[in-house]
Formats: structure tokens, sequence, C-alpha cells
């Protein structure tokens, strides 16, 4: 039989070169949908923190509440290393931190917090108009700053509230 002509030779490496790479295409394509891959980010959750009022007497107990909220259709699970869920701290109006509340505040119950969807989760405190030193603040504007401690899950930001202490 003859040989083939060197321009079939040509042709048929071109088909096998174009099936090789056509395989390692496929395979690589596989082997992607195959590997895991990372799930959708965490839900936001909300917070808000409030005060029972908007003004007070110095000296007087301000009730503080923060709220966090999972807005979404799904659970999320929120895993803290101690017992504090939440946490506040206390500005005055130039914006220095003067009372950062610590451990006193937290509550012993289980590390880990389950918020179904649209459930909410609510922390109480009481601020006694004291600096993190234990004296008395002033009367003037302070703000209110909510957060959540460090915590595996998704985080809330931070809230405010601002509150007036008047003589």
């Amino acid at each position: 039989m003859a040989r083939p002509r060197a321009s079939a030779r040509v042709h048929r490496k071109n088909v096998l070169l174009v099936r090789v790479v056509l395989a390692i295409v496929l395979l690589a394509a596989a082997a992607y949908l195959a590997w895991p891959q990372a799930g959708p980010a965490p839900p936001p959750l909300r917070i808000s923190v409030t005060a029972d009022r908007t003004s007070y007497a110095v000296g007087t107990y301000v009730h503080v509440v923060i709220r966090v909220e999972n807005p979404t259709n799904a659970n999320v699970t929120l895993t803290f290393p101690t017992v504090c869920h939440a946490a506040f701290q206390v500005l005055d109006a130039q914006g220095t931190v003067v009372y950062a509340q610590g451990t006193s505040g937290c509550y012993a119950s289980e590390g880990q917090v389950l918020l179904e969807p649209g459930g909410t989760r609510e922390y109480p405190f009481t601020w006694l108009q004291s600096t993190t030193g234990g004296g008395p603040v002033p009367a003037g504007r302070y703000r209110i700053v909510a957060s959540l401690p460090p915590h595996e899950g998704p985080d809330a930001g931070a809230a405010s509230a601002t509150i007036d202490i008047a003589t």
C-alpha cells in the first residue's frame, strides 16, 4: 500500500491534537465542577440599640436594649467564645469612649445562638452613667454604640443611639 501523503498525515496529527486538547478541557471542567465550592456568604444580621428615653437627669440609670435580627429566610447560628453575646460603649460629644461595657453585663447562657428566619434576640443592659473607671459622667450628649463581640457567624456591624444627660 502506498504511503499517506504528507498533507493527510498533518491532517491526522491536527485532528489528534484537537481531540487531546478537547479531552484536557473536558477533564478540567469536570474537575472544577466536582471541586467543593465555597457556599454563599453568610447572611447579614441587623443590630439596633435603644435607650428607654432620650433625655436623663444626671445620675439616673440608662436602660439599654441591644437587638439582633435575622432578616433572611435561613437559620443563622452565632457561636461566641464567651457568654458575652452583645457589647456597648458610650462616647461623649467629642467621640471619646467614656464607658466600655466589660463582662459585667454578660449572661451565663449558651455560647451558641440560633436565630431563625425573621427571629430576634434582645440583650438588656443598664448603664449607671459612669465611666469605665467608675466615676460619674458630666451632663452632656452621649452616643451609645452597640455591636456583637468577636464570634463565628455573620457580622451585624454596629448601631448607635444618642442620649442627653442634663443637670
